[in-house]
């Protein structure tokens, strides 16, 4: 009786060339097209030649320019969806009302220092919750924390100026921070950032981000982050009067 074995199937004449990883394109489309040919081989290939072919991708995408991390985890079995039956086991979210320093999240923000760098940051939570994790590395002596305690405990006069800290951008979304990062960083040379942790920004466009303007430092410092029990929601923008007719405007 013969036995047919299925697996992905290249002409001669394949060359192995995807979207490279210094290609312009979001970095979803390039991770989607890692994961779309390991789905493929999952598919369609015999259990004796998945991991063949999974191999076989991990070569061709180093080859591209991706690293081993990233095309590991564009690797990595996608979770399935569950059915029908198990919707009843799902944990359903709950959105809270805005609450100033509690619900609010911020994309960039900068920390200078008394020697005259900064650092540039990104975070999805609060800047009070990030400052007071970057505070207590300074304290405990943790640098391979935090770039910021690896600053101040260097050699020198380095006076960390956290009353100081500005939010520079409130971009959404993890790799739009990161661009939005990476651009921050270049119009800031003066930064003490860790290089291998920064996203990376194609030369291309570094003419066109020098022209642009760098944020002022406002006057008003960033607040620290506050217990919930203690955090309050904002007093109301706009206050009522009413028209001598008996309506109701802002003033």
């Amino acid at each position: 009786m013969a036995t047919f074995w299925i697996t992905v199937y290249r002409k001669p004449t394949h060359t192995d060339r995807y979207l490279h990883k210094l290609s312009n394109h979001h970095p979803s489309q390039k991770q989607g097209i890692i994961g779309t040919l390991a789905n493929r081989a999952r598919r369609i290939c015999a259990n004796e030649h998945i991991q063949e072919e999974l191999s076989h991708l991990n070569k061709a995408f180093l080859a591209n320019g991706y690293n081993d991390r990233e095309i590991k985890a564009a690797l990595a079995p996608r979770q399935r969806r569950p059915d029908a039956n198990e919707q009843e086991n799902i944990i359903n979210k709950a959105f809270l009302p805005y609450v100033s320093q509690v619900t609010d999240r911020i994309g960039i923000y900068r920390i200078p220092c008394s020697c005259g760098s900064v650092y540039i940051g990104t975070t999805k939570r609060s800047v009070g919750t990030r400052l007071t994790e970057h505070k207590r590395n300074c304290r405990l002596g943790q640098t391979e924390k935090s770039a910021v305690a690896e600053h101040a405990l260097r050699d020198g006069d380095h006076k960390i100026q956290f009353e100081d800290t500005q939010v520079i951008a409130t971009t959404s979304g993890y790799h739009p921070r990161l661009v939005r990062e990476a651009v921050e960083i270049h119009k800031h040379p003066n930064n003490f950032n860790r290089k291998e942790e920064t996203f990376y920004l194609n030369r291309i466009w570094h003419p066109a981000i020098s022209r642009t303007k760098v944020a002022a430092q406002r006057s008003r410092p960033v607040p620290e982050e506050l217990p919930p029990e203690q955090a309050t929601p904002p007093p109301p923008t706009h206050k009522y009067a009413l028209r001598r007719r008996g309506g109701i405007s802002l003033v």
